[in-house]
């Protein structure tokens, strides 16, 4: 939001186009470091404890994700390996950046205003990659997890994948409240508080450009 001056001295409040805006590709690039390491690491927490109780190995999902190089029957493997666990877990993450540089480019923005919003946009994100994953995606290049866990196991990575998109989300929204002290103290009157913060979010936006 924005404020500006009418031509009687009162005040109105405006949106501002800026606050509508999608992150730079540059900016979309760099917060999906920390958005896309966050997924991964949650997604792979959940999918490991999956593993455990339905395969009897955790790293059985995650070594799935390495079929699309070794084949469905060598992904199979249930214990930790170079081969297998290096590859499945690097194809993970690499797959959680691609989803997250997306995410920030297009809902970036949005969701770093709130936790709502975070947490919207991060389990959407989450929705449209398992349905890209398992409709569109021929079956070489799915994750993989399907060789070794229930519908509900996978389902359940997913919501982890989303809650880490979420959390990134979360920390910069608070870094954000941090930087954006408001221009009065809060016995000030309601009206003018509102004001003054609302001064203050749009400076922040406007130095973050």
């Amino acid at each position: 939001m924005s404020v500006a001056a009418d031509g009687s001295g009162g005040i109105r409040i405006r949106r501002a186009h800026e606050e509508n805006r999608m992150k730079s590709w540059d900016r979309a690039f760099k917060d999906a470091v920390a958005t896309g390491t966050a997924a991964s690491a949650f997604s792979s927490v959940a999918l490991a404890a999956a593993s455990k109780w339905e395969a009897g190995h955790a790293p059985a999902a995650v070594n799935s994700t390495s079929h699309w190089l070794w084949g469905d029957a060598e992904a199979r493997t249930n214990e930790v390996t170079l081969r297998h666990t290096g590859v499945g877990y690097a194809t993970h993450h690499a797959s959680a950046y691609f989803w997250a540089v997306l995410h920030e480019r297009l809902v970036g923005d949005w969701a770093d205003r709130s936790v709502p919003n975070a947490l919207l946009a991060g389990l959407g994100t989450a929705a449209v990659a398992c349905t890209i994953d398992y409709t569109v995606t021929p079956h070489r290049f799915t994750p993989g997890f399907e060789l070794r866990l229930s519908r509900p196991a996978m389902a359940a990575g997913y919501v982890a994948f989303g809650l880490g998109i979420a959390a990134a989300a979360v920390l910069r929204w608070q870094r954000q409240q941090g930087s954006s002290a408001p221009l009065y103290p809060a016995d000030q009157p309601p009206a003018r508080r509102r004001i003054s913060n609302t001064i203050s979010r749009s400076q922040v936006l406007r130095s973050a450009v």
